[in-house]
């Protein structure tokens, strides 16, 4: 599955195509850089960057392509969990038509929905600054 994140990773913010990719879990602030990635197996992903990840979007066969933007108090393994479940309604539907992308941003598990100031549902609006000078959001990117 295909994803577009900016959390921190585990290992260096400088793009390496085909790297292995750990989310730093424990680091909940927002990175500047955009990590574009696969999930290569459960709990395994690889950073595929932006050029290869916009070719296999195009590559596919689905007619559409949603991005999905999770809520906060989510881990990116329950993320990837409600994208395969997504997925699948997408495909029961109309088997081909629709290829869903989680875009996972920094956020922790907290319960409720009232959270401390520093905690996930404070910090949405540190989403839009790093993908804002992407090709995620330039219509040229996605008008094939």
């Amino acid at each position: 599955m295909l994803f577009i994140t900016n959390r921190f990773p585990t290992q260096s913010i400088r793009t390496r195509a085909n790297r292995p990719f750990a989310f730093d879990l424990k680091n909940n602030a927002a990175s500047n850089s955009v990590f574009y990635c696969e999930e290569v197996g459960l709990g395994q992903y690889q950073e595929v960057g932006s050029k290869a990840f916009l070719r296999r979007l195009k590559e596919s066969n689905a007619r559409q392509v949603l991005i999905y933007l999770h809520g906060f108090s989510n881990l990116p393994e329950d993320v990837f969990v409600a994208v395969r479940e997504f997925q699948a309604l997408c495909d029961a539907s109309a088997h081909g038509e629709v290829l869903v992308v989680p875009l996972i941003w920094p956020c922790d598990n907290d319960l409720g929905v009232v959270n401390p100031p520093h905690s996930s549902g404070h910090r949405t609006s540190v989403l839009s600054p790093s993908i804002a000078g992407t090709d995620l959001l330039q219509p040229h990117a996605v008008a094939w």
